[in-house]
């Protein structure tokens, strides 16, 4: 088995159908697609179960509302393929050949581990933060301990034969090479139950085996109003109170963690024609 598509999902049910559709009819070669299911309570298990025959390679998994973390790492632990490749349930693949895609940097390289359809940047510590020193996170703004820079990718105008490599990608669409996200140990679940997980892999990735990441990008759909993580309450848009609070704890993890490759840039381009 050559790709493991992971599809972890939390009540889309008013998207998942076009999800699924876009990883059936742009995927190509030898897949699997491995779903979990966490802790829906609408019609998402009847759609997926309704598309379950269209799939040569098909898994269904169950988990209980435990958050993204902890629910990619089932998805990962239950996956046969020599590549993983994470989608996010609000997400939908436009463009055909997609996978393959993805996989031509690390084909091509042999230090890459990762490879992001959205983005890849550097991180550094924030100097004027006073959260680096508070012990509760402020639930109406994002924690500014870190500033995050050196962008590239689908919204910072990258040519498509450039693969831009930095210190850390992002997750959906993400491809990694199981075989090292296996020898790590997958997620870190201290990070649970979401957000800079990716960021703490792809650190652990260089520290432990040189291994770098980047992003390579590709056609997709994604519009911000459909993530799971919004509250479709607030009028500015800020993520669901738990998320603030789990982004401003793993925040502080990377920084006790990974202090010294905060600041720590880098900065390649390569070619793929």
């Amino acid at each position: 088995m050559k790709y493991s598509i992971n599809l972890t999902i939390y009540n889309r049910d008013f998207l998942i159908d076009r999800v699924l559709a876009s990883i059936k009819y742009f995927t190509i070669g030898d897949y699997e697609l491995v779903i979990v299911l966490d802790g829906c309570t609408d019609n998402s298990e009847k759609i997926c179960k309704g598309w379950k025959h269209q799939f040569k390679n098909f898994k269904l998994l169950y988990a209980d509302d435990i958050g993204e973390t902890l629910s990619n790492n089932i998805a990962m632990r239950n996956s046969d393929g020599k590549y993983i490749i994470i989608v996010q349930d609000d997400m939908i693949m436009t463009e055909h050949g997609w996978n393959q895609r993805l996989t031509l940097p690390i084909e091509k390289f042999n230090d890459i581990f990762a490879v992001s359809a959205r983005c890849t940047h550097n991180f550094r510590m924030n100097p004027k933060s006073q959260e680096i020193y508070a012990t509760e996170y402020n639930p109406k703004r994002w924690a500014d301990i870190l500033i995050h820079y050196d962008h590239a990718g689908v919204n910072h105008n990258t040519p498509r034969n450039k693969f831009v490599i930095r210190t850390s990608v992002i997750r959906g669409p993400l491809l990694l090479k199981h075989d090292i996200v296996k020898k790590l140990n997958y997620l870190d679940e201290d990070f649970a139950p979401m957000d800079m997980d990716d960021h703490d892999l792809c650190y652990r990735a260089y520290k432990q085996l040189g291994m770098k990441c980047g992003v390579f990008c590709i056609e997709f759909l994604h519009k911000h109003e459909w993530g799971a993580t919004r509250n479709p309450n607030d009028l500015y848009g800020l993520p669901n109170d738990y998320v603030l609070k789990s982004h401003f704890k793993n925040c502080h993890l990377i920084v006790k963690r990974h202090r010294e490759m905060l600041g720590y840039s880098h900065n390649e381009e390569r070619i793929i024609k």
